[in-house]
């Protein structure tokens, strides 16, 4: 081990790197990079910034670092989702409207064959 890696604030920013880039492994597993083997180490990174760590009040925030990394990589993956799911249910809708209407159309219909 060198020198400068031996300092506690040289060690605690490799465990910031550590928990980041834990985050931007995460988010290569999702199906846009499709690299979803990555998900069985994405975590190695992150788990090894906690066991390193002494103080427990830094396990947080390397844990919400990884979160915030992973929910910003992802963010444009789930909007094209929720996208997708709006548009499955208008058309939902307009084709219960449609099936509906057809049915008070013929149920009219009927009505007036009987009169």
């Amino acid at each position: 081990m060198s020198a400068a890696a031996s300092q506690p604030g040289t060690r605690r920013a490799l465990r910031v790197v550590a928990a980041l880039f834990s985050g931007l492994l995460l988010v290569l597993c999702f199906p846009k990079p499709h690299l979803s083997f990555l998900s069985v180490v994405a975590l190695i990174p992150l788990l090894l910034a906690v066991v390193s760590e002494a103080r427990r009040r830094w396990f947080f925030f390397y844990g919400y670092l990884t979160g915030a990394v992973f929910l910003a990589g992802t963010m444009p993956w789930l909007y094209g989702v929720m996208k997708l799911q709006e548009r499955i249910q208008e058309d939902h809708v307009l084709r219960r409207r449609a099936a509906s209407m057809g049915s008070l159309a013929g149920a009219s219909m009927a009505i007036e064959a009987t009169k």
